[in-house]
């Protein structure tokens, strides 16, 4: 497939897994995230993408795809093709270290962010 007729196929998929929502992803290229603030959400989201991607042609990598939650214990699964997917505690996204206990880099911890001032 074509690199333009590739992220023609990505912006429509995305398109219709999120429609009528607010910011609830992020893609460049072939790096997609979901953004949900509930479980179900987040399973409705995947079983969207996992649909009008089928229809565009392409698959989600249950392989090559993790869950990250925040602020929350619910570590239920969600599915692609009855597959669970697995949560991480930390993963890159375009180059960038994303960790569920803040920081963005390996052994660096978040910097308490007590009686800091902003400039």
């Amino acid at each position: 497939m074509s690199t333009v007729r590739f992220n023609l196929v990505v912006d429509w998929i995305m398109r219709r897994t999120t429609e009528n929502q607010n910011l609830e992803d992020l893609d460049y290229a072939d790096d997609l995230a979901l953004i949900s603030h509930t479980h179900s959400h987040i399973q409705e989201r995947t079983w969207r993408l996992n649909s009008f991607a089928k229809q565009g042609g392409l698959n989600i990598s249950s392989k090559k795809t993790e869950l990250m939650a925040l602020n929350t214990t619910n570590r239920s699964p969600v599915q692609v093709e009855n597959r669970d997917l697995p949560y991480t505690d930390r993963f890159t996204y375009l180059g960038s270290i994303i960790s569920s206990k803040g920081g963005n880099r390996p052994g660096h911890p978040e910097p308490s962010r007590e009686g800091q001032k902003l400039s």
